[in-house]
């Protein structure tokens, strides 16, 4: 049977603490980091992704949101998915929320020996950046030019979209994408998106 694959934004504490999970395994267990080190700064004021396969939490990166650009940190995938896909959907993911926000520029630090592979995907050193050691690894700083999304979130968009749930912008994005202008077919859309809206909400409890 295919195992199910699901990569999300997250948007829930329990969810947070599958991202936490991965993390203590990867960084604090096979990487040696102090847990003040990997859970410090920052822990509430980022946009986690969160990949699970059949329920199970499988890898997460986090985005951390700066005025021209995002840093793509603490990308972690557990031992049994690291020979699959699994790494690139989730960095994926993670540049499609970007474009959607209109960041273009895309930041991060990975092992000098890991250039080349880097490389592969846009990446490119940040000529003049300085560079950081942490257990023992030579981290460089990286960056990578994506394009805006055709779907970028606009202060013109209706406000329904503007109050969706982190990463979920998309949702109805026809609808979406017009401006703000209510008439009698948009009212129709919006009432029936909200019993959908409520119909969801009640099967979850």
């Amino acid at each position: 049977m295919e195992n199910e694959i699901k990569i999300n934004v997250v948007n829930s504490l329990d969810d947070y603490q599958k991202v936490v999970a991965i993390r203590s395994i990867v960084f604090v267990g096979e990487q040696k980091l102090p847990y003040s080190v990997e859970f410090g700064a920052n822990e509430l004021c980022c946009t986690y992704i969160l990949a699970t396969v059949n329920g199970e939490p499988a890898g997460t990166v986090r985005i951390h949101q700066f005025k021209d650009f995002a840093k793509l940190e603490r990308m972690a995938v557990l031992a049994e998915y690291r020979r699959t896909p699994l790494a690139e959907q989730i960095r994926q993911k993670a540049l499609d929320i970007c474009s959607v926000k209109g960041i273009t520029k895309i930041y991060g630090l990975c092992r000098r020996e890991l250039l080349p592979h880097w490389s592969k995907f846009g990446y490119h050193l940040v000529e003049g950046a300085p560079g950081i050691q942490r257990s023992n690894m030579d981290l460089v700083p990286i960056l990578v030019d994506i394009q805006e999304a055709k779907d970028i979130i606009k202060f013109t968009d209706h406000p329904d979209r503007l109050m969706e749930q982190e990463g979920e912008w998309r949702d109805n994005c026809m609808y979406f994408q017009q401006p703000f202008n209510v008439n009698d077919k948009t009212a129709i859309i919006i009432r029936k998106r909200n019993e959908l809206r409520q119909q969801r909400k009640s099967a979850e409890y």
